[in-house]
């Protein structure tokens, strides 16, 4: 199986642009939209082949089950560094300070990881985690987590920090 079009970052533009341009089939955005999208544009050929397990990406754990099988499937980004715990993918323009990620991590851009750990966990653009223990989580675009310790599915735009006590 060849993850190219994940790996080379081909299709991500494609879902950038159909939620900038608010494209929603059945009131959701669709993977379908922007694959189509893809296909239009690129010079790639999608072939069909049968699966042997089905993850429903609708379900908070089973998202966390995917991104674990294809970090292992695809060797996205296997990264040498003593603080990571492969299989892992961390966008190059993220940040990370003090930390350990992984296994099953993946960092989306801009984000920032400051003495913090991260296992089995989905990242997503933006976000900004300080002092903290994430396992099992999902985390939006644009969220800062300070001071805390568990498993959070925190949709974007959101802040959660754990008050310090004086």
């Amino acid at each position: 199986m060849d993850c190219i079009i994940l790996k080379d970052g081909i299709f991500f533009p494609y879902l950038d642009e159909i939620i900038n341009k608010n494209i929603k089939t059945k009131n959701e955005y669709q993977l379908t939209d922007g694959l189509r999208m893809m296909l239009k544009k690129e010079n790639i050929l999608l072939e069909p082949f049968s699966i042997q397990n089905w993850i429903d990406f609708g379900i908070k754990e089973s998202f966390i089950e995917a991104n674990s099988y294809l970090l292992k499937k695809c060797e996205i980004n296997e990264l040498n560094e003593d603080w990571i715990k492969n299989p892992c993918y961390i966008s190059n323009n993220s940040i990370i300070n003090k930390s350990i990620i992984g296994p099953n991590v993946s960092i989306g851009g801009d984000s920032i990881i400051e003495n913090s750990y991260i296992e089995n966990s989905v990242i997503w653009n933006n976000v900004h985690i300080k002092n903290s223990s994430i396992k099992d989580s999902i985390i939006g675009n644009r969220v800062e987590v300070n001071n805390l310790k568990g498993t959070f599915y925190l949709g974007s735009d959101s802040t959660i920090i754990e008050k310090e006590e004086k």
